[in-house]
């Protein structure tokens, strides 16, 4: 169930409060957890005095998050132990800059094969943002995840076998975003996810590992997910409405020193207004990070990365609509990052991620005919507690 919270509300490795057994109470175990993760860092990009466009210096806080949860665990439903009715709560505000609610949900399961959510999480669509914020390889996420929703208020059943063999996910959303208060088109949003990992996974959770083995065993071995999720939602009021149908195939592999994922995203928009012409959207992005394996202290604390990315996000249907200048956001585009990791690691972490500091730097290239100065440096830190 610890799996199932990071999932959902993408919270650090929370500090249990309470965790004991009950006695004379409906449920068998309580627990109760607060965690959060905090992530300074220093941004640098350059003037670019031809496209009028101000490059940047200096620090901020990108992310500064609390999150708390409480569960409740109740005795074994029939002969197997395994069988346990659970009842979880979740809660998580950024606070940079400004405070925001990032998830309320309330979660009801019978083991992990079958589970409820209901509230306001994560649509189940793509693997970068289902792994959080705090898990990023990179300081910035890659671009697809500007393209695809991310928290939605609805419903979703879920659940994974064996040791996450098979992990599914289907929901029904408002489709209007996060913190909204009601369906305004009263349409719905639908989303879907299947991963398969055929020797087992450690879950959606982290874009680099350290070592992995499934639970109760000694042995590391390879891990490899491939999966497939959509999202279909219309938006806008009636006789503006857009449809948008959305496609995401996801692979992860990881061994020891060595974590590669990668992600390709299709998207095609009909438009109800006919003077509008209908377009489409294809990305995709690979991107890998390697502890330094075979020398002292560096094959457990730091790790080499990089990633490549390349999309457009505005391809019209038989138009012809070019880009209006350097600066628009609709026209495709090339990014090569590299960067080095330190992480502290154990015995002082359990997880790589929960203390490390990031060096990247992005080179970007547009690819519609404009060039633009607009490479970026990033120092990042972060503490996930």
């Amino acid at each position: 169930m610890v799996g199932l919270w990071v999932l959902l509300v993408g919270a650090a490795h929370a500090v249990p409060l309470i965790d004991r057994d009950l006695e004379d109470a409906g449920f068998s175990h309580v627990r109760a957890e607060l965690g959060g993760f905090i992530q300074p860092r220093f941004r640098w990009s350059p003037d670019d005095p031809d496209a009028n466009l101000n490059g940047q210096v200096g620090f901020n806080v990108q992310r500064a998050r609390l999150s708390q949860s409480v569960e409740l665990t109740g005795a074994p439903i029939g002969a197997s132990s395994h069988w346990k009715f659970s009842v979880r709560e979740g809660l998580s505000i950024e606070l940079s800059p400004e405070p925001v609610l990032q998830d309320a949900f309330i979660n009801v399961g019978i083991g992990t094969e079958f589970q409820i959510t209901a509230g306001q999480f994560k649509a189940p669509v793509h693997r970068a943002i289902l792994a959080g914020d705090q898990n990023n390889l990179f300081p910035d996420r890659n671009q697809i995840t500007t393209w695809v929703p991310e928290r939605e208020i609805g419903v979703m059943l879920h659940g994974w076998w064996g040791e996450r063999v098979i992990e599914w996910q289907v929901a029904a959303f408002d489709g209007e975003g996060k913190n909204r208060v009601g369906n305004v088109n009263k349409k719905m949003m639908y989303a879907g996810r299947v991963a398969f990992s055929p020797l087992g996974s450690p879950g959606t959770n982290y874009e680099i590992l350290k070592d992995w083995r499934p639970a109760g065993q000694e042995r590391f071995r390879p891990t490899f997910t491939v999966g497939y999720s959509f999202f279909q939602n219309t938006t806008g009021t009636v006789g503006t409405q857009q449809a948008s149908l959305g496609h995401n195939v996801e692979f992860f592999f990881h061994y020891r020193p060595l974590t590669v994922m990668s992600e390709v995203f299709y998207r095609t928009s009909d438009f109800e207004a006919v003077e509008v012409a209908d377009d489409h959207q294809l990305g995709g992005y690979v991107q890998a990070g390697m502890f330094l394996a075979g020398v002292p202290w560096a094959k457990d604390h730091i790790a080499l990365m990089g990633r490549f990315e390349q999309g457009d996000p505005f391809i019209p249907n038989g138009a012809d609509v070019p880009p209006t200048g350097p600066t628009d956001p609709n026209q495709g585009s090339r990014r090569e990052s590299v960067g080095l990791g330190i992480y502290a690691n154990e015995p002082l972490f359990r997880f790589v991620q929960d203390l490390r500091l990031v060096v990247s730097y992005t080179f970007r290239q547009e690819l519609e005919g404009f060039n633009l100065k607009n490479d970026e440096l990033n120092v990042s830190s972060s503490l996930s507690f």
